[in-house]
């Protein structure tokens, strides 16, 4: 019995340890998402993006066929955009997907080019969304 306490602890430990690196980098990451970025110049870059949707090289997922998604490795996305090094870059209309996340965690920007939507949890119902700034909301799954 205290064997397997003590397998059972080590192992809850060692799971700790291996994944202590991937929460800081992941803390870090959302810190520069939500606060270290300028957020008008964001949406400037957006705007760019949805205006020249078109030139930019774009990936077909095998989760999403319907929905292309832009490379994010194109050198052509402005650099505060690569900055941010998103998983995944979307674009639906007026709307900006910025992905940071995946797997389970998924999180990232959703960048509003054309102004406000007036109500974007009823929009975006499954997902937590925080305003933070015009046009600019952080969202988690």
């Amino acid at each position: 019995m205290k064997r397997r306490i003590g397998c059972a602890l080590v192992a809850v430990l060692g799971l700790g340890v291996l994944m202590s690196p991937f929460a800081l980098i992941t803390g870090r990451r959302v810190y520069r998402v939500r606060w270290g970025v300028d957020h008008a110049a964001l949406v400037a870059a957006c705007r760019e993006i949805v205006a020249n949707e078109s030139v930019y090289k774009t990936v077909t997922s095998y989760s999403m066929p319907d929905r292309p998604r832009i490379d994010v490795t194109d050198k052509q996305l402005p650099d505060i955009v690569r900055r941010l090094q998103p998983t995944y870059l979307f674009v639906s209309g007026d709307v900006v997907e910025i992905e940071m996340g995946g797997g389970l965690g998924h999180y990232g920007l959703l960048v509003f080019t054309q102004g406000e939507a007036t109500n974007n949890t009823a929009r975006y119902p499954h997902r937590k969304m925080d305003r933070l700034d015009d046009g600019v909301w952080y969202y988690t799954l």
